[in-house]
């Protein structure tokens, strides 16, 4: 599951955006968005994509990011 406000801090950190993140793995604008939302999961390609393009290299902030547990409460 995506933790989605850790994304968007290296998204806006790197100067890019959303919509910068759908084209470069190949998706609308609106299917990335199920991304975000955690209604549709990245695939591995996808995650692979989107950590060239963002600089994220270090394995546990991908951990942190791409695979977040969700809340039980």
């Amino acid at each position: 599951m995506l933790n989605k406000d850790m994304f968007l801090d290296v998204v806006y950190a790197q100067g890019k955006t959303c919509a910068a993140c759908a084209e470069e793995i190949g998706v609308s604008k609106n299917t990335f968005t199920k991304y975000l939302n955690n209604r549709k999961p990245f695939d591995s390609v996808q995650v692979l994509q989107l950590c060239n393009f963002l600089g994220i290299s270090d394995s546990d902030t991908k951990v942190n990011i791409f695979l977040a547990q969700m809340s039980h409460s």
